[in-house]
């Protein structure tokens, strides 16, 4: 939240509801009860397209773990449509799973993923 008071823009995904705390934040549809591993977290950062850090925590694991940060183009670029995927995923569960209309907010954050490229 600190950083989005110095205007840095941040987009959040959820995998499970939580309190609204990023103007960017939508919460991953599952269509079947995600598999809840509560050992594992799940990372992935984009800055500026130009840097990625992904990877995830294994709770009593660290070999386990995995943390991966490159630079290289396609790799972030990878990284990055990845996330814009699970956004849009969102709004297409939400219209075809759900059966419910996106909400005014719901659109602008559509038109402003879709306009991100």
């Amino acid at each position: 939240m600190a950083a989005e008071l110095r205007g840095v823009q941040v987009k959040y995904i959820a995998m499970a509801p939580i309190p609204q705390k990023f103007k960017f934040q939508i919460i991953h549809p599952c269509p079947e009860p995600c598999e809840q591993d509560s050992t594992t977290r799940f990372f992935d950062i984009v800055v500026d397209k130009e840097e990625i850090l992904c990877g995830m925590f294994i709770e009593g694991d660290d070999e386990g773990s995995v943390i991966n940060w490159g630079q290289n183009k396609r790799f972030v670029l990878s990284g990055r449509d990845s996330l814009r995927h699970d956004f849009f995923h969102y709004f297409l569960h939400k219209i075809q799973n759900e059966k419910k209309i996106l909400t005014r907010k719901e659109n602008l954050l559509y038109e402003f993923i879709q306009k991100d490229i």
